[in-house]
């Protein structure tokens, strides 16, 4: 009998001593909000080919860029004439278009295709010439006939200084096709001031 006494005092001890002595600031453990995984960045928009053609070295590497545009049209500014203006407009330079001819007009007109981004110059009696503005690039667009009455449609980068309709010029550039019935260039006239180097015109 005082047996079963003794072991029930220490029992009752024990749980005594185990509820004062534990520590009941003892925090419970945190649930933790699952870490957040960074999504990869976006890739940086894929460049287009007008900021290609804009950002072309030279003239050369601009027609590269920009032939695959170049197709017969009647529109004054078609889309290749809009997608190589992206270079001209800004960089073109006299010493990048006076180059030997790579072709003439009548084979442009034979085979347009054939001939498209080649280097050719025309002179002739301007019959129609008005400014155009592309976004924030100045051009000029007209015709001019030739002595053997051949008609070419430009688009004339840089400047075209005192040149209007009946005036006589020479406009050098990059053959872009037919026009209509005329051969079309982009580039710019042969002036004193197209000579010059960009930042003095």
């Amino acid at each position: 009998m005082w047996g079963f006494v003794v072991i029930g005092l220490c029992l009752a001890t024990g749980i005594i001593f185990f509820v004062v002595l534990r520590d009941p600031e003892t925090p419970k453990p945190k649930l933790t909000s699952p870490v957040a995984v960074a999504s990869p960045a976006a890739p940086p928009p894929a460049e287009t080919p007008a900021t290609r053609v804009a950002n072309a070295k030279t003239f050369a590497q601009a027609i590269d860029l920009a032939r695959p545009a170049f197709t017969d049209t009647t529109d004054e500014l078609g889309d290749g004439a809009k997608l190589l203006a992206n270079y001209a407009a800004k960089k073109l330079r006299w010493a990048e278009v006076q180059l030997p001819a790579e072709t003439t007009l009548a084979r442009v007109e034979k085979d347009p295709q054939l001939e498209r981004g080649k280097r050719l110059c025309a002179t002739g009696e301007i019959v129609r010439i008005a400014r155009r503005d592309l976004g924030d690039r100045k051009l000029y667009v007209g015709r001019l006939r030739t002595a053997e009455h051949d008609d070419v449609a430009f688009v004339a980068a840089g400047t075209t200084g005192d040149l209007v309709k009946r005036s006589t010029g020479t406009l050098c550039g990059a053959v872009l096709g037919m026009s209509g019935d005329a051969v079309s260039i982009l580039g710019m006239f042969d002036l004193d001031e197209n000579r010059m180097p960009l930042v003095e015109q």
